[in-house]
């Protein structure tokens, strides 16, 4: 799409073009593979597996290299650049913690489905997080919770 664009120009400004948009000129590319990965025919349970466990991740890290890619292009003109880049790249942390908490929870999800929700209250367990000595009828220490 950007090579379209960029052919379009007259012969004397595709150098500069080329320059210009070389921070995302990849992006589509990944954009593209990432979405046939996804859209490829595949038999039912292997799509399913991609689909709820690769999905949303995908999705945040494809959103998350256009955000960054882009941003490229605002450095020149902020005048705080090193807090600038600080937040991007503890934007960056979170989607990665992001990503690995949505893994967890999926992980959970389908030990709670197989192992039926009464035999461990969603905990592997038998107590909620953060108290391990929580039992019926004992109240936790923490008086927040």
């Amino acid at each position: 799409m950007i090579d379209r664009i960029i052919a379009k120009l007259p012969e004397s400004w595709r150098g500069l073009a080329e320059l210009v948009v070389a921070p995302i000129a990849w992006v589509p590319v990944l954009q593209q593979t990432l979405m046939s990965f996804f859209l490829d025919s595949q038999p039912g349970w292997v799509a399913a597996l991609k689909y709820v466990f690769l999905l949303f991740p995908v999705f945040l890290g494809v959103v998350a290299v256009w955000c960054t890619g882009l941003s490229v292009y605002t450095l020149p003109f902020r005048s705080g650049r090193t807090r600038f880049v600080s937040l991007i790249l503890l934007a960056w942390w979170d989607a990665a913690l992001s990503v690995w908490l949505y893994w967890v929870g999926m992980v959970r999800v389908v030990g709670v489905v197989l192992a039926g929700p009464s035999a461990s209250h969603g905990w592997p367990s038998g107590s909620s997080p953060g108290s391990s000595a929580t039992s019926w009828g004992r109240r936790s220490p923490c008086r927040a919770c």
